[in-house]
């Protein structure tokens, strides 16, 4: 994925849930290896050159000017220079007019400068290219509008499925452009999607050894490798790592502590497709680790040891975060289609908070039953937000990229992309609470193992496969590495 930032002419990260494209290389093997990837990533439309519009995230709405009149408009920041490229918005209400579409200038001149253009009104879904008619049909409220430009071929889309197909070539520069002329008229959650080359990511990388501990006591781990506590078998052995190299600006991230309670519930392996993965297992018969409420096992590597995470000891700086950081993380998960559809709850991934801090949730990827789902960050009581059903992720690998601000005060966010596709989780209000609190991370399968809502069976045995974690901080990396 890319990512631009206002004045920048990059293609920019992507703005919805899903990244698309990430797909696996047969060729890699689980040793040192490496690959690179082409894949499409999806943005938030930035919008500058505003006139007479309020902007909320990526939407448009016409709130002052003249009530049907061409005075209100905007030019997205953001420009593709060659290449497929994609914008796509939703239709809240139906019968206000307004275009939206493609130009190759940079200025706003209403619908005559648009090149490829949807325009809409009393219920209907128009194209038009610099102002002339091409084509018309119907639209309703929730409807999703494209136009793709592919080939050197434009298409225009409703809901996913073709409608037109332009007999015109583009010209580079693109932008996307917006006209609004009845008062209240909207643009909803534009966004704009791109094909980048994705960092090559090159397996193999050893970090240091560690010094780790659970109490006042410590030891030290192989360089490579992750303390595991194996509490039924009385500890150990060390989990072998798999980690990548750094490349432009992601980082592994380096785990300080497996919690587990067999010795053979992580494992290092060559994975689905011939991928390094780590192979995690949960059974009925799990116990709880010790000091974990409930009838709830784990097994999951932790960025801190437990120390760290009630504070007795200092945490690496780069094994925790703070009010006011910002971070991307990647990750991909192989979730096999035999996974059980009735687990009361579960999690993959978690941003998690020191033992200390009483806070309210925090972001993390679940699985309830057969929905996947995320919770959203600083939200008392809980509140999940569905991102697939189970079975539209299982049986293949599929990456997940996590995007996330931590704010005490209203500039908090977090947003999630599967396979490139993004979904906005929350923005504008608080993602963690004030103070002096670390966060850290969480990643492997932890679950109930009670029955779910209306079953009389646990979910039994489950295995899911997890890659390294690639960790960037900072607003926005560059691109996005494909994994696995």
């Amino acid at each position: 994925m890319r990512f631009t930032r206002l004045s920048l002419t990059l293609p920019v990260a992507a703005a919805g849930l899903l990244i698309s494209g990430l797909q696996a290389d047969p060729a890699r093997s689980a040793g040192a290896s490496a690959a690179s990837h082409t894949s499409s990533t999806t943005q938030a439309v930035s919008w500058t050159s505003v006139r007479n519009c309020t902007v909320t995230g990526s939407s448009l709405e016409k709130t002052s000017g003249t009530d049907n009149a061409e005075d209100a408009g905007a030019v997205s920041a953001q420009e593709v220079t060659s290449g497929p490229v994609a914008v796509q918005f939703r239709v809240a209400e139906i019968s206000k007019f307004r275009f939206l579409g493609l130009s190759s200038s940079s200025t706003w001149t209403g619908a005559t400068g648009m090149d490829y253009s949807w325009r809409l009104q009393s219920g209907s879904g128009e194209v038009y290219e610099n102002n002339r008619w091409r084509h018309t049909g119907p639209i309703v409220g929730g409807d999703l509008l494209r136009i793709a430009v592919d080939a050197n071929v434009v298409r225009y889309y409703r809901n996913g499925s073709l409608v037109y197909t332009s007999t015109r070539a583009p010209a580079y520069p693109l932008r996307v452009h917006a006209s609004i002329i009845d008062m209240h008229g909207t643009v909803k959650d534009a966004t704009l999607t791109t094909s980048v080359t994705a960092p090559t990511v090159t397996y193999g990388w050893v970090p240091p050894a560690q010094t780790v501990g659970g109490g006042a006591s410590t030891w030290t781990v192989p360089a490579g490798y992750v303390h595991q506590t194996a509490w039924a078998a009385g500890g150990g052995p060390d989990v072998r790592g798999i980690y990548a190299y750094p490349t432009s600006g992601w980082r592994s991230m380096v785990w300080r502590w497996a919690d587990t309670m067999r010795s053979n519930s992580i494992q290092s392996v060559t994975g689905p497709g011939g991928k390094p993965a780590y192979r995690v297992e949960l059974t009925q018969d799990d116990d709880a680790s010790p000091g974990t409420a409930g009838n709830s096992p784990r097994a999951e590597f932790f960025s801190v040891d437990p120390a760290e995470k009630r504070r007795q000891r200092t945490a690496p700086a780069e094994a925790v975060l703070r009010d006011g950081d910002e971070y991307w993380a990647t990750f991909a998960l192989y979730i096999p289609a035999d996974f059980p559809v009735n687990h009361r709850w579960a999690t993959l991934f978690q941003r998690k908070f020191q033992d200390t801090a009483s806070v309210p949730s925090w972001f993390t990827l679940n699985v309830h039953r057969a929905t996947l789902d995320v919770s959203v960050p600083g939200n008392t009581p809980d509140r999940f937000i569905p991102v697939a059903d189970l079975a539209q992720v299982t049986g293949r690998w599929v990456q997940f990229t996590v995007h996330e601000k931590l704010s005490s005060g209203t500039s908090g966010m977090a947003e999630l992309f599967v396979n490139g596709e993004r979904k906005p989780i929350v923005t504008g209000q608080p993602t963690v609470p004030a103070g002096d609190i670390n966060f850290h991370f969480q990643y492997g399968y932890y679950r109930s193992n009670d029955p779910a809502n209306g079953q009389s069976e646990g979910p039994g045995t489950g295995v899911v496969h997890f890659t390294p974690m690639l960790i960037a901080r900072g607003a926005a990396p560059e691109a996005v590495p494909a994994l696995p």
